[in-house]
């Protein structure tokens, strides 16, 4: 199990040594209906694997605002593809009044764990248990020639707030000593950023050298530099220890809270610091942190919108309705209906944060010329927004050519996905003018720049076949590609299957 816990270590430290990500890693990113006592809340969780490892469980996990402890359920994966081809969904009734819910979501297998956690919004010093996140548990025996049992490490977890962070190391003993002859014990919960900086909150006191405080390392030559003092304390056998976010801020390399590349890694370790030489004694598995977390009220809902619909038209080949849809509770909607003529089809979008707007759309075979009647109903769960009954005269003569000019600057979502092989990227532009589609990898690197030039206006098709700009084959994993022209950028995701 030593060499298992090495492996993962090192593998999560060549990550972590790549060049910082062009922009945030969202590895979850969730939402849920909304709530009412006595009814359903579907809980959904896009869930990026952050290093591509099988076999990962995703879980919701939530509180009420009248209980003291978290609930945690396995999610299951939607299927729903293209749209939904890594999200998870959970459906839960609640009989009882929940005031506001916190909910967090978690993915991970027995040796490697990726966590959102709850905000401890009250500075509670130590936090309550089911204030932590816990991290991946690690096994009893397992720690390095250790003086004590003290130094073989269990487990830890972590919370924040505003203004500080807090974390747990759990230990064999309960008992955490500083010290015994010569020898003094370090304990460390240490994190690192998207830019390999590594800092930590350290308990242990070597005179001259060491005391209780947030450190930053340098991993190049070892060094460190304390940027401030931590709170600590032993209870209910677990060391605590709690740092104030504004102490980072003594360090002028530090770029800010949250992390700006969307998560941290954090381990926790043991070292025995002798007279001539130091050892490290036990490590945690690495566990990947996401300081964020989800509230539902059930007290309040404000009522979601459609804000615009239209028709993207093919003529006798196919006909796209989409819809705008907008939540300020960031509630998803449970019910997302097109009335056509005599049929009703779900509707489905690739942006699942619905706060700013999502776009839902629905691919549909030509329905024939002629007139043809519709209309929209959306539901967040509570609330239902339902559009008047409206009408589209569709016809394939009596075109002129500018009709068949795209009216908006669009990228749509590349097909096959996921792919093998080769894909095919469409987007529209209503104007002439420069433009750029670029690949990149799941930190931000770029992979390949398919389009560089200028481009008239219309329709344009762009099959990408896998290879980066060395002409290599890219590795299978998870790519944004990016559009660029008229001053605006879109960036969408895709899969790709080897």
């Amino acid at each position: 199990m030593v060499h298992n816990k090495m492996l993962h270590a090192i593998l999560l430290a060549i990550i972590l040594t790549i060049p910082a990500a062009a922009q945030i890693i969202d590895i979850f990113e969730g939402s849920s209906t909304a709530g009412s006592q006595g009814g359903a809340v579907m809980f959904n969780c896009d869930f990026l694997n952050p290093i591509g490892l099988p076999g990962f469980g995703v879980y919701v996990n939530y509180k009420g605002q009248l209980h003291d402890e978290y609930n945690q359920r396995e999610m299951q994966l939607m299927g729903e593809l293209p749209y939904y081809s890594i999200t998870y969904e959970f459906d839960q009734y609640f009989d009882d009044p929940q005031g506001l819910m916190n909910f967090y979501f978690s993915a991970g297998t027995d040796t490697l764990k990726a966590t959102q956690s709850p905000e401890n919004t009250a500075d509670q010093f130590p936090p309550e248990s089911y204030l932590y996140a816990p991290f991946t548990d690690d096994l009893i025996g397992d720690a390095i020639d250790p003086i004590g049992n003290w130094l073989d490490l269990t487990g830890s977890g972590m919370c924040y707030s505003d203004t500080r962070i807090y974390g747990y190391l759990q230990n064999d003993t309960g008992t955490w000593p500083s010290s015994q002859g010569l020898d003094a014990f370090i304990y460390v919960l240490g994190f690192m950023s998207l830019d390999s900086t590594m800092y930590a909150m350290v308990y242990g006191n070597i005179p001259f050298i060491l005391t209780p405080g947030l450190y930053k390392f340098v991993l190049a030559d070892t060094s460190f530099t304390q940027l401030g003092d931590i709170d600590y304390e032993v209870a209910d056998d677990l060391l605590h220890m709690a740092a104030d976010l504004s102490d980072f801020e003594n360090d002028p390399e530090w770029e800010g809270w949250p992390p700006p590349g969307g998560f941290i890694m954090s381990m926790g370790i043991t070292i025995t610091a002798g007279f001539t030489e130091q050892a490290l004694n036990d490590f945690t598995f690495p566990t990947f942190y996401v300081p964020e977390t989800q509230y539902l009220d059930f007290d309040n809902n404000t009522a979601p919108e459609i804000t615009d619909y239209w028709f993207d038209i093919v003529p006798g080949v196919t006909v796209i309705p989409r819809v705008k849809y907008l939540d300020e509770d960031n509630n998803q909607p449970m019910d997302r209906t097109l009335f056509f003529n005599w049929g009703f089809y779900d509707m489905a979008s690739w942006d699942h944060t619905y706060s700013d707007t999502s776009l839902f759309e629905h691919v549909m075979a030509w329905p024939g010329d002629g007139w043809s009647y519709f209309h929209y109903e959306f539901s967040d769960g509570v609330e239902t927004f339902e559009t008047p009954q409206d009408s589209i005269y569709l016809t394939t003569t009596d075109i002129e050519d500018n009709s068949l000019l795209p009216r908006r600057f669009s990228l749509n979502q590349n097909y096959p996905n996921p792919f093998n092989g080769s894909t095919s990227i469409t987007f529209d532009l209503p104007e002439n003018g420069p433009v750029n589609l670029t690949i990149y990898d799941m930190l931000g690197r770029e992979v390949a720049e398919i389009v560089n030039g200028n481009a008239s206006n219309g329709q344009h098709t762009i099959v990408w076949d896998g290879k980066n700009s060395a002409g290599r084959m890219a590795p299978s994993g998870v790519y944004f590609y990016k559009l660029t022209a008229m001053g605006q950028s879109i960036t969408r995701k895709m899969s790709y299957l080897k």
